[in-house]
């Protein structure tokens, strides 16, 4: 339908000209703040979704790793008895301190979430007492007594049954807030830069409405003023539509294509240094327990692997590794058993490891240039849908008050 000139009660020219000036004026402001408030809204949560939601996931994520990978080492180097192995010792402190920085940087980032900010504070005194009983279990192994397996086996207890839910709680919760974010972008708030779009397309139509209308009274082809204020107006109206759209199909493209992977891999990390840890408490066992524990979390393993599509050959060298441990202890040969888990066994976990973290770095690149450039279609935005919006409306107003003047 054909937009039509609202009624005039007067049928003079020089007041029907000074109701369009007025309306002119009023669409173009009210373009202008309307879509530079939608804009800046927009371009705030983008800011967000990049620099805390998805960060605050991952390094909460990350957490757990780091302290399934610390568990790991440790039980690593309490396996191989009195003389514990360097090599895992020195893997044991360093993932604790990743463990620990990492609880640094997510206290920063959920401090606006009373929930996730205790999460994280009960997190940071349970892994000291975590720590602590590792160095009892130490002590315990070097001096040749059977109850640093306890000790051992109550630390990574202590992982399972309070940290590792702590972690998910936080993770979860800010999921929740990337889900919402991403939401307003791509999904149920879509409708309010459709809309500043479309003020911006009807201010166009007046304007070209006008010009006709001054074209018919005047004679005139063109009014220079109210063509450069269409002109103005149609590049506002291109450019909100281009940002927009960049925004949301960026958005959406690392979400689709990165965040979810992203997301899959960091708990298959975790889920198979879980199953490492696991594979060493048994061997240190020596009967005590089932390969039960193993089992699960090498499926859990497996099934975030299918999910994210990833490094699942070098999964697999591990299992098969694995299994040649079970099958030496099974035939009763455990000094076998602990070779290969001390040897070939943590060289293929380091290379299922180094595949895992490669695949993660390169998704979480796409990731942040995907959002990079979500956040990036607006710069200048806010302010720019402004002035040119207030732009057009001084032209608009300079070119019919021109012609008004004609009837003095």
């Amino acid at each position: 339908m054909a937009l039509a000139l609202p009624t005039i009660t007067t049928t003079t020219t020089p007041a029907r000209l000074r109701f369009l000036s007025l309306l002119i004026l009023g669409l173009a402001l009210a373009t202008g703040i309307f879509a530079s408030i939608v804009v800046s809204n927009r371009a705030s949560t983008t800011d967000r979704i990049r620099t805390v939601d998805e960060p605050s996931i991952l390094v909460a994520r990350e957490v757990q790793a780091s302290l399934a990978e610390a568990d790991a080492s440790a039980a690593t180097a309490f396996l191989a008895g009195g003389i514990e192995n360097a090599d895992q010792r020195l893997r044991y402190e360093a993932a604790i301190a990743d463990a620990e920085a990492s609880l640094s940087g997510l206290a920063a980032l959920v401090a606006d979430d009373a929930e996730s900010a205790a999460a994280v504070v009960e997190i940071q005194q349970t892994v000291s007492t975590y720590t602590g009983l590792i160095e009892t279990a130490r002590v315990n192994n070097r001096q040749g007594f059977p109850v640093g397996a306890a000790y051992l086996t109550n630390a990574s207890d202590l992982l399972t049954g309070e940290v590792y839910p702590l972690t998910d709680l936080v993770a979860n919760n800010q999921s929740s807030q990337y889900r919402s974010d991403v939401q307003a972008l791509i999904g149920s708030r879509i409708a309010l830069p459709v809309l500043s779009v479309a003020l911006a397309v009807v201010l166009i139509v007046v304007l070209l409405r006008t010009q006709g209308y001054i074209a018919n009274k005047f004679s005139r082809r063109f009014n220079p003023l109210l063509v450069a204020a269409t002109v103005l107006s149609l590049i506002l109206a291109l450019w909100l539509a281009f940002a927009f759209s960049s925004q949301s199909i960026n958005t959406s493209d690392a979400r689709e294509d990165s965040y979810r992977t992203v997301r899959e891999l960091v708990d298959a990390r975790a889920l198979a240094f879980r199953a490492k840890s696991a594979e060493s408490r048994y061997l240190i066992a020596r009967g005590g327990e089932s390969t039960a524990d193993f089992d699960a979390e090498a499926i859990r393993t497996i099934e975030a692997l299918e999910r994210a599509v990833g490094p699942q050959g070098e999964w697999d060298d591990y299992l098969n590794t694995h299994r040649t441990i079970i099958s030496a202890v099974e035939a009763g040969d455990r000094t076998t058993a602990e070779e290969v888990a001390l040897g070939e066994s943590n060289i293929e976990f380091d290379e299922f490891d180094a595949a895992i973290v490669s695949q993660l770095t390169r998704n979480q690149n796409d990731f942040r240039s995907s959002m990079d450039v979500a956040y990036g279609a607006t710069d200048f935005l806010t302010f720019g849908s402004l002035a040119l919006a207030i732009a057009a409306a001084i032209l608009s107003f300079l070119g019919i008050q021109s012609r008004i003047n004609e009837y003095r």
